[in-house]
Parts: structure tokens; C-alpha cells; sequence
């Protein structure tokens, strides 16, 4: 019931149930059971966070640590206000170690990375030092205190800037890379309108080009060169300036590639796709917090490989 209620929606879980499993249960009780379990698993997360977790004693070249926000529809807590609809962040960090990465060639040269041991972290609703907690207990137990390097990668939101510094002050921190190629794209298109492709390609390639040669501080000189001959349109200018110029010493990618680290945040956005959205964001669905918690915690059991372990624990 719960590994269905967590993998679909509850009205198709019970389908298949009563289809396959020829049991008939009403889809509050399956939604009721899944939540309930899922519950007591948050419940267990807060308590060894609390504890600090177990901390891992192997060691680790480099661990990655990568987190997000995005939006989960819920429904008002009032009876009247039940049909409203009201939108709440879920962060989502995604911890993995070297040991954990798979390279490979591609047919033509490329190189291509599967992560094959991926640990979560997720909190909704509950501020950013609830997720803090959560995440610096999984980045604990996957190796954080005898890692040699830990590589933070976010898209530069402030509460990810100041929850770093906190919590792995010695991290490298690195301005995830096609948030960084996407601002400046956005820029472009504020300066010569969306259908004008074109112009905007021939603004932005040669400015992304100096940003992957790591040449961000005179891109920084060139946009302020740009908002002066283009006062119309200096607003957006300045702010990618502004964006730019407070993130130099995270936006050194020739060196971080040569270091061999990632330098885009891609795992904990497709994580945001897979954990959350294509369960919890389907047509129609409103949640409460604590439901949407319980059943984010269950899909994460899903995908990090520790469904049996867990709930081995949880029968016992």
C-alpha cells in the first residue's frame, strides 16, 4: 500500500490493488496508511538529526552536496479556505560521494556520468534551518567530516549562500553553470524581445564563451559598457551585472574543471522532477503539508535504494 501510494496516485494504487492484489480498500484508507507510515519516517529523520545521525567513517576524495527549491500546491488548513490553493517550497538537497559516480565515453568522445548512490534530503514548509538540520545530518552520514573536499553547487539563491556557510564553510562553492548561461540568456532577450533569436545570440555567445574561459569579472566590465549604451534597457543590465559580480569566486570553471569537479547542480533539479513534481504536482492535486512530507519521504525510499533497509527497520 505504501510503495504504491508513494509511486502513484492513490486512486491508481488502488486500482491495482483490487485489480492484481484483490484487495479492496478505499483510496482515504490507502492515503491514510501511506501518510501515516510516511509520517513516523520524518518523525525518525528529526530524531536522528537531532542526534547528529551516524557519522561515516570511510573517507571520500569529494562529496558533493547540491540543493533547490521549487513549488508544491496546498490547500488551505480551514474549512473554508479548503478549496483555495496556496503554494509552498519544497528544498530538496542531494548528497553524493566520487564513489558513487560512474564515467564512461560516449560513441563520439563524450564523457558521460551516471550517479549510482544518491542520498536526500527534503523539508516543506518548515523554514530553512528545519532543512539545514535534515541535510547536514545526511551530508554527515555519507562522509562529510572526512571528505578532503566538499563541493557545494546551488543556482546562488541567498538562503543557499548563507545556509553553506554554515554548514560547510570550508566547501567549494561553485554558481551552478547553466543557471549562470541562463541569466545571461534571459538578459538577451530583455534587451531585444523574445522573438529576436538572432540578436540574442549574437549578444549572448560571445559573452558565455568568456564566462566558460573564466573570464567573469571582464564580462562584469562589458555589461557595464552595455547598460551605459543602452539606457532603455539598463535595468536588466545592471542587475546580471549586479548577479555577476557578487559570485566571481564561484563562477571559476576552468579551474574547477580542471579540479575535475561537476559544475552544474543538475542531480538535485532532476531530483526535484522525480521526487516531487511527477508525483505531487499532477492535474488537480492540493495537499496538506504534513501529506505531501509524508509522501515526498516514502519516494525518496524509492529512489536512493533504501526501501527494503528502511522499512525492515520500520516492521521490526
Amino acid at each position: 500500500m505504501c510503495w504504491l501510494g508513494a509511486a502513484v496516485p492513490f486512486d491508481q494504487a488502488r486500482h491495482y490493488l483490487g485489480r492484481f492484489e484483490k484487495v479492496d480498500i478505499t483510496e482515504t484508507m490507502l492515503r491514510e496508511t501511506a501518510e501515516a507510515y510516511g509520517a513516523s519516517f520524518c518523525a525518525a529523520d528529526e530524531y536522528r538529526s537531532k542526534e547528529f545521525g551516524t557519522v561515516s567513517a570511510e573517507k571520500t576524495e569529494i562529496l558533493y552536496v547540491q540543493a533547490d527549491g521549487g513549488m508544491v500546491p496546498i490547500r488551505g488548513k480551514t474549512p473554508e479556505n479548503r478549496l483555495k490553493t496556496e503554494y509552498k517550497e519544497v528544498k530538496v538537497g542531494v548528497v553524493f560521494r566520487t564513489e558513487d559516480i560512474i564515467r564512461r565515453k560516449s560513441a563520439k568522445g563524450k564523457e558521460i556520468c551516471r550517479i549510482t548512490k544518491k542520498r536526500f534530503a527534503t523539508s516543506i514548509g518548515k523554514g530553512v534551518e528545519h532543512f539545514a538540520q535534515l541535510l547536514k545530518r545526511v551530508a554527515a552520514e555519507a562522509g562529510s567530516m572526512r571528505a578532503q573536499t566538499i563541493v557545494f553547487i546551488s543556482d546562488g539563491a541567498d538562503w543557499l549562500d548563507h545556509m553553506r556557510e554554515r554548514l560547510f564553510p570550508r566547501s567549494v562553492h561553485i554558481l551552478d553553470w547553466y543557471h549562470a548561461s541562463e541569466h545571461l540568456w534571459n538578459c538577451g532577450k530583455a534587451i531585444f524581445g523574445e522573438n529576436e533569436t538572432a540578436s540574442v545570440r549574437e549578444w549572448v555567445e560571445p559573452l558565455r564563451e568568456m564566462l566558460w574561459n573564466g573570464m567573469a569579472e571582464a564580462v562584469c566590465e562589458r555589461l557595464l559598457f552595455e547598460a551605459k549604451r543602452r539606457p532603455r534597457v539598463q535595468t536588466p543590465i545592471i542587475e546580471l551585472h549586479n548577479y555577476y559580480k557578487s559570485r566571481l569566486d564561484k563562477m571559476r570553471y576552468p579551474h574547477f574543471r580542471r579540479m575535475g569537479f561537476f559544475i552544474g547542480s543538475g542531480a538535485v533539479e532532476s531530483a526535484h522532477k522525480y521526487l516531487v513534481q511527477s508525483r505531487l504536482k499532477q492535474a488537480g492535486m492540493k495537499w496538506t503539508i504534513d501529506g505531501a512530507s509524508a509522501i515526498i519521504r516514502l519516494r525518496q525510499m524509492l529512489y536512493d535504494g533504501s526501501w527494503d533497509l528502511q522499512w525492515g527497520r520500520s516492521a521490526a
